[in-house]
């Protein structure tokens, strides 16, 4: 059963693609939109979704089975550097996804979207310590949970 930070964040996530569709297409009701180049919110939406893809492709030919990963994955890729790659793409994603509508109802979904990965993160650093034990321990203490350098 997934967790309920799992839940939220894919919730916000689709939430966050519905309301861009409804936007673009003229449907959502009138809201304030700050000026924000489309371009770069849809490269910010490519570049986040590449994160997210080429490392779950790392991770599946290391790990094998990604629902109990038999291996630790420290040494490939940013895993080097923090410990979910995957959430980092799905936060650039979010914010580009957010950032396409430039409202208050997109800032709200990427808001709740932020909150349940990094949640979403803990929880899976909480299984992987039970799961890995003393291997885990020693990557988390040299790498961040989603952002290099700060979180």
């Amino acid at each position: 059963m997934p967790s309920p930070w799992w839940l939220l964040k894919v919730s916000a996530g689709l939430a966050l693609v519905a309301w861009g569709l409804l936007v673009a297409l003229g449907l959502g009701p009138i809201v304030p939109r700050l000026p924000f180049p489309p371009p770069l919110a849809q490269m910010l939406v490519l570049v986040g979704a590449g994160l997210h893809l080429v490392h779950y492709a790392i991770l599946k030919r290391r790990a094998g089975d990604l629902s109990r990963p038999h291996a630790l994955v420290t040494d490939v890729g940013l895993f080097r550097r923090i410990r979910h790659p995957m959430y980092l793409g799905d936060l650039v994603a979010y914010v580009g996804l957010a950032a396409l509508s430039a409202d208050p109802i997109a800032a709200g979904l990427l808001v709740l979207g932020a909150i349940g990965l990094e949640r979403q993160a803990h929880h899976e650093d909480r299984e992987m310590a039970r799961q890995f034990g003393t291997p885990y321990e020693d990557w988390r203490v040299r790498t961040r949970l989603l952002i290099p350098g700060l979180l």
